[in-house]
C-alpha cells in the first residue's frame, strides 16, 4: 500500500507568471519541490524543462534564508501593485504571492531583487537562460 505522500502534490517553490499587455496571453515558469521545472506558454502548453531536485533545494534554501524579507513584500491583492497596462508579473515564493511590474516600477526594488536572484540560480543550474521570464533583467 502506498504511503500518504504518494497522493500529495508537490509544493510550488517558486513561480512567475507574466500577463502580456498586447494580447499575447500569459506565460509562466513553475518550480516544484520535487524538482520539476515547467514552462507554460501562452496557449497553456506545459513543457517540463528539467527534473532537478538540487535546483529546487537551492531555490527553496534561498527563499527560506530570506523569509523575513520575503514575508514583508506586499501581497498580490495590495492596491497599486498590479499595473494591468504594464504586463504585470505574479510571483509565488513558497506560498507568498506578490504581483507587480517587476522590471521597472518604482518601489518594487525588493521584489525585483528576489526575482533576479532566483532567476540567477535557475540560470546557474543551466536552465532557461534565454527564457523571457528568467533571463537577466538588467
Amino acid at each position: 500500500m502506498p504511503d500518504n505522500n504518494t497522493y500529495c502534490d508537490p509544493n510550488v517553490v517558486f513561480s512567475v507568471e507574466n500577463f502580456s499587455c498586447w494580447g499575447g496571453g500569459k506565460s509562466e515558469v513553475i518550480l516544484y519541490s520535487d524538482g520539476r521545472l515547467l514552462t507554460v506558454d501562452n496557449r497553456g502548453t506545459q513543457t517540463i524543462v528539467a527534473t532537478d531536485t538540487v535546483l529546487a533545494r537551492d531555490v527553496e534554501s534561498f527563499i527560506i534564508e530570506n523569509s523575513r524579507r520575503i514575508l514583508q513584500l506586499p501581497d498580490s491583492d495590495s492596491s497599486g501593485m498590479c499595473f494591468s497596462d504594464l504586463c504585470p508579473h505574479n510571483l509565488n515564493f513558497r506560498g507568498k504571492k506578490c504581483s507587480a511590474y517587476v522590471r521597472a516600477a518604482p518601489g518594487n526594488e525588493e521584489l525585483k531583487f528576489f526575482y533576479d536572484e532566483i532567476s540567477r540560480i535557475i540560470r546557474e543550474h543551466g536552465y532557461l537562460k534565454d527564457h523571457h521570464l528568467i533571463m537577466s533583467q538588467d
